[in-house]
């Protein structure tokens, strides 16, 4: 059994396509980076005034350093001048929020870990007159923060879920549409339990932080996802995610790190100018794998360190159960900025976000 995961994976990796993100974009919720959503959304960028809260409950890890955010235009609908660049004057703020409590009080709803990151202020959206070949499209609705403000989310390990509160005031292209990508977000798979292991850390050459790895298992039901990453390694250099259903523990004398995966699957890969990889892969679904733990740690070469190595962090995930089809976002509206109570109720779904995050 557990060969075959490791087979699957790596036979996944390498004939899949993955590709490096610099400043390692996610989408919010998880699992829609190659996906396209089942329906668009014109509030944000069609009303000349907003008032508009998300809430998403499908949880993914602690996510640090935002400093900005992204949409992108629905990838099914027609070519349509209506949907061309316009100038929104908007606020945005970030916070902490409770799922089970989201309602119609727009403050109540922010429950902690809440900031302002862009003050009011004009924001240029771009053109979106032409479809994509193919959906999704790119996330090319870039949102920077007040600089230098960031925003850290700690995850679903705080029990927190994450809110982004949108205020218009203006819009010179009100009345156009502008079809965000959006989604029903019926909770259409899980996402395993993870855990981080790490002695040293390895701050790899070229670096002032540790190198890191990230990985994620989700059960889509019909199928498995996973979604990765190495950082952080010396840049330009290659490097291998190592991947094994068992979890080993041993330290060579002066090595800045444990090894904590040395068996099952490596996985070649070439690190970007910043010493990061990003990938994704999917593989067959197979009730059996159901509880299985996967292990996974970076490797890079580095002729500075002692052995000529620098490791990552060792990270555990558990392979999920099925997921429930419950709904996970949520979003309330009022037309005008300034109003303290949602005029359209709480609505499922909403818009696909993405974030930026270390």
């Amino acid at each position: 059994m557990r060969i075959a995961l490791i087979s699957a994976v790596a036979l996944s990796a390498t004939c899949l396509s993955v590709s490096a993100q610099q400043d390692h974009w996610t989408s919010s919720p998880r699992g829609y980076e190659t996906r396209e959503g089942n329906s668009s959304q014109d509030l944000i960028g069609k009303e000349s005034m907003l008032r508009y809260q998300q809430v998403n409950s499908l949880h993914e890890g602690s996510m640090s350093n935002r400093n900005r955010i992204a949409f992108r235009r629905d990838g099914v609908l027609a070519d349509n001048t209506d949907y061309g660049a316009r100038n929104i004057e908007l606020e945005l703020t970030m916070s902490e929020a409770d799922y089970s409590s989201f309602g119609t009080d727009f403050a109540a709803n922010m429950t902690g870990n809440t900031m302002t990151v862009i003050t009011r202020k004009t924001i240029s959206m771009p053109d979106w007159t032409f479809a994509p070949a193919s959906g999704p499209a790119p996330a090319d609705g870039i949102m920077l923060f007040d600089n230098p403000v960031t925003w850290n989310y700690p995850g679903a390990s705080t029990g927190a879920d994450y809110l982004f509160d949108i205020k218009v005031w203006s819009n010179d292209q009100a009345g156009m549409s502008y079809p965000m990508d959006g989604d029903g977000f019926i909770h259409a798979f899980t996402i395993g339990a993870s855990a981080r292991f790490w002695d040293g850390p390895c701050v790899s050459t070229g670096q002032t932080s540790a190198m890191q790895n990230h990985f994620t298992l989700e059960n889509h039901l019909t199928h498995f996802e996973t979604s990765w990453d190495i950082k952080r390694g010396v840049p330009g250099n290659p490097a291998v995610l190592m991947v094994d259903a068992t979890l080993a523990s041993f330290m060579l004398p002066g090595a800045c790190d444990t090894f904590f995966v040395v068996g099952g699957a490596s996985v070649p890969v070439t690190l970007d100018a910043n010493g990061d990889f990003y990938g994704q892969l999917r593989f067959p679904y197979d009730a059996r794998l159901i509880g299985l733990d996967v292990h996974t740690q970076g490797f890079c070469p580095d002729a500075a360190k002692p052995w000529g190595l620098s490791l990552s962090y060792g990270r555990t995930n558990n392979i999920p159960g099925d997921p429930t089809g419950v709904v996970g976002v949520r979003h309330a509206y009022a037309l005008d900025p300034d109003a303290t109570t949602a005029t359209s109720g709480v609505q499922d779904g909403g818009v696909v976000l993405w974030t930026n995050h270390t």
